[in-house]
């Protein structure tokens, strides 16, 4: 490879793993931030895995950095360990997430200890062990990329047929979008690890140049998908909500209605048998005060009944009604 070459592709990798980080720093704040608001375990986690995304990202900027600048392998190994547990961390972040959202609870805190330990560990034993063969490149090749495209690849294929199939989520738009992204983000995975085995046997096979706009793209659409179906879903607990607050409201009216009509009533006849002008005036001033609480209940049915009524818009033709007030007049 000349050195213009070296340089194109050292400028295109620095730029997709530059727009890469920036979209999982922006991704994470914004589920921080949603999860504050709606108080959502299953949003922290999912933020927790666009910064692993993105820390996977800086590794892979500072390595391709290290690289292009010929430094030392030390440096190469503590980078790719970096990178290396960034994605994997991302895999069990973006399947807990998933799993807290399915069974609306948390997975106890010692099995989630555990695994993740348990995924770091594996990430680690990856990199040391690429790094023991260095000889081999393409095992070095396969442990430190195949694996984790796989990896990758699986979880979002899962996700995306859980988000698709299970009754837990909604069937609007925002639901369709964030199952196809998903499964996207799956196939480009799986494509990376398709290659990835091509160059292993012999096909010398490179990545084309535009999957990095690809994989740009698909991640955005990613991130957006997973903000859209979120807000998709609490509109529909909010139509929910304001349903049953309606028909709360119309019942309990009915209710409060009859017994103010009992009292208006017991008012009229106690009305009828009582002569003197000192009862009569406290029979007048209960009565006041029942017809006004009539009123306010009234108003209560009539609001909740307008709720539920549906505004039909129509055109005003105002040249028409100016000239009808006119001949009125």
């Amino acid at each position: 490879m000349n050195t213009i070459d070296r340089v194109k592709l050292f400028t295109r990798l620095n730029a997709t793993y530059g727009a890469q980080l920036a979209i999982g720093v922006v991704m994470f704040l914004a589920f921080r931030y949603c999860y504050k608001v709606y108080s959502h375990r299953f949003l922290k986690t999912w933020s927790l895995s666009w910064i692993s995304f993105a820390t996977c990202m800086l590794g892979m900027l500072f390595i391709n950095l290290s690289i292009y600048y010929q430094r030392t392998i030390p440096s190469q190994t503590s980078l790719s360990l970096l990178s290396q547990i960034g994605g994997f961390l991302q895999v069990y972040f973006l399947m807990m997430g998933t799993w807290e959202l399915i069974n609306q609870r948390r997975l106890p805190q010692v099995p989630r200890r555990y695994l993740m330990a348990a995924v770091c560990a594996v990430a680690t034993i990856s990199v040391l062990v690429a790094m023991e063969g260095k000889e081999l490149a393409y095992t070095r090749y396969a442990l430190r990329y195949g694996l984790r495209t796989f990896l990758l690849g699986t979880a979002y294929s899962l996700a995306g047929y859980l988000v698709w199939t299970h009754q837990r989520f909604g069937h609007g738009f925002g639901q369709k979008l964030l199952s196809i992204s998903f499964a996207l983000f799956g196939m480009v995975q799986f494509t990376y690890v398709s290659i990835i085995i091509l160059n292993i046997y012999g096909a010398q096979f490179s990545v084309p140049t535009y999957f990095g706009v690809v994989d740009l793209f698909v991640i955005s659409l990613n991130g957006l998908s997973m903000v859209l179906w979120l807000l998709e879903e609490e509109r529909a607990k909010l139509n929910k909500s304001n349903h049953e607050l309606n028909s709360l409201l119309c019942r309990t009216s009915h209710d409060l209605r009859a017994p103010v009509a009992s009292v208006l009533g017991l008012a009229n006849v106690a009305r009828l048998e009582v002569k003197d002008n000192q009862s009569l005036e406290y029979i007048n001033k209960i009565e006041a005060r029942t017809q006004k609480l009539d009123s306010v209940i009234k108003d209560i049915m009539l609001f909740a009944q307008n709720t539920k009524s549906e505004l039909k818009f129509e055109k005003v033709d105002f040249n028409k009604l100016v000239d009808e007030l006119r001949d009125g007049n």
